[in-house]
Order: C-alpha cells, then structure tokens, then sequence
C-alpha cells in the first residue's frame, strides 16, 4: 500500500494536454459500439453479458481490491487470471490503473484528485475526460509511479502485462476469436462458416468487445463521477464519496464507495447495510471456498472490527 500520509507532501502536478494514444482508441471503440443495434443477434447478447462480467470482474477484485488494495491474497496463478481479466477491460495498463486510482485516494475530491466531478471540467472529466490528460512530462510520470504505484510495479506479469505491445495482440486476439465464435455459433466449425456467416462474427465482435468495452467503462467511470455526486453517505469521509446503488448494480458492486473510502483495505464494498448488494464480494467469497483466495479482510460493521476469512498459514 501507498503512504498516503506521505503522498500528500508530494502532490502531482496538474495534467495537461491530450494522450492521442488513449483518446483515439476510446474514440473509435464508442463509434463502433453505436451499431450494436444493427447487429443484434441473442448470441451477440450472451457474450456481452459473459465478457461484461469476466472483464469487469478483473477491474473490480483484480486491479482495484487485490492489486491496488490487497484486500485478500492470491497464488501467482491467480494473480495471472486477475491481471489477464482486467486487460480485457482495455483500460490501459495494471500499472497505471493502481497508480491513479492511489492517487485518487489521497487527494479525493481535491485540484489533485485525477477525476474528481468537483473539478471544473465537472461529471464528464470524472467521467471521461480525465483518462487522456497526461503528466507534464516523464520526469513527472515516473515520479508519479514511483510515489504511488505501490508493489505491483515491481511485478513481472504485470509489467509484461501493461506494455503496448501485448495489449495490443491480447485485443487483437479477443477480436478474432469473437469473430471464429460468432460464426462458428451460426454456421457450424468450418471454414466456410467463416465467410458465409461473417454478420454473425461481426455481431460478436461488435457486442462481446466494442460494446461491452464501453459499457464496462462508463460503469467503471460512474464510481468516479456519479457515486461523488449523488447518494447517501454512511461514514464522515474527508471528501464527498457517495453510496449508490444504481452505479454498485452497473460495476458490480462498486458503487457503495462511501464505505469504500471509510474502509478502504476491505474486500466488502456492500453488505454494511443489508440491502447493498456486492457481487465482486460475493465472487471473493466463492473463491476463498475454493481454496483459491487466502486472508480475505472483511469489514464487521456491527462489530466495527475487520476479520481475516480464509486465512492460510502459508503465503500464496
């Protein structure tokens, strides 16, 4: 974990400017999304669905409760999975994602905050914006990442995981094999299957990643803009984090971020009140009965303790 209380003698400096590099791609990745209604098929439907859920669960347990927070352990193998989950996401690169997201943290809703709607730029900075503001220049971004990257810097897969390079084939890869499925779905395992049902493979292409791309960004994005905004607060938090169900539906489980800022180490974002459902917790839960996730921290509300579910002798 980043030394927040040492961070804020170290604020960054204001971003500036345009990366084209981030801004091109989400561009023409909302583009492509907007034919999704001239490419329906229910085959389409379930892949969006199946690859909203893999994706957007590598965001919420994989970069933000374990990599940035470390809210429970992992074997090197999951670590993988987690890591490999969130590149589905195209939101950049692991690194970057921890890096922000401390950042976040220990200037909320401040001039310093990286997306904070309070900005000038409002909801749609939070919302959108903010993701290709750069640095001043790369002796900023490298002290940026020095200051709050935390340990997954250091770690190989994620390194390896977060150069352009592989983004790039791992993308290129979904989109191909979304298009294989597609047709294959329609037209049986052939190569002629390839040609003959190409609408089908488009629609697969254009629902299970452009579309759910999108989707699983604004829900992301909506943690960062809406759930600062609009909803109720559990705890006297130093910034204006809300608890928002409709935002904690849509990011599976994120949108309770009011407790999240009170309780930032826990693995349970919802289930302070009964009715704040939590499926990223819910799927935490499913694996440590697996034996697959070790020392999950958990928030007691009643209690106002933190409890060690599935410890492990061992470390993973």
């Amino acid at each position: 974990m980043v030394d927040l209380n040492a961070a804020l003698r170290d604020r960054p400096l204001p971003r500036t400017g345009v990366d084209l590099s981030i801004a091109l791609p989400i561009v023409l990745a909302h583009l492509i999304a907007l034919a999704a209604p001239w490419f329906f098929t229910w085959h389409a439907f379930f892949g969006f669905i199946l690859m909203y859920l893999v994706s957007g669960f590598g965001v919420t347990a994989g970069a933000h409760r374990y990599f940035t927070h470390k809210s429970f352990k992992l074997p090197v193998i999951m670590q993988g999975l987690f890591c490999l989950m969130f590149t589905l996401a195209a939101q950049g690169g692991i690194k970057r994602w921890v890096r922000d997201h401390n950042i976040h943290h220990a200037f909320a809703d401040t001039a310093t905050d990286p997306h904070s709607p309070h900005h000038e730029a409002g909801f749609w900075h939070a919302q959108l914006l903010w993701l290709w503001k750069m640095p001043v220049d790369r002796v900023e971004n490298r002290r940026l990442y020095e200051r709050f990257g935390g340990a997954v810097q250091h770690l190989p897969l994620v390194g390896w995981l977060s150069s352009v390079k592989v983004l790039l084939l791992v993308h290129i890869s979904v989109i191909l094999a979304c298009y294989i499925i597609g047709c294959w779905l329609e037209g049986g395992c052939s190569i002629a299957a390839l040609q003959d049902h190409w609408r089908s493979g488009a629609a697969m292409v254009v629902w299970a990643v452009f579309l759910r791309i999108i989707c699983v960004l604004h829900a992301t994005s909506l943690v960062n803009s809406a759930a600062h905004l609009r909803g109720y607060r559990s705890y006297q938090t130093h910034e204006g984090s809300r608890n928002n169900g409709l935002v904690a539906f849509l990011s599976l489980g994120e949108g309770w971020h009011n407790n999240h800022h009170s309780k930032p180490y826990a693995a349970n974002q919802g289930f302070h009140r009964w009715w704040e459902f939590d499926l990223s917790f819910l799927l935490l839960l499913a694996l440590g009965c697996l034996g697959l996730l070790s020392d999950l921290k958990v928030y007691r509300p009643r209690l106002n303790k933190t409890e060690i579910w599935f410890a492990s002798k061992r470390k993973p």
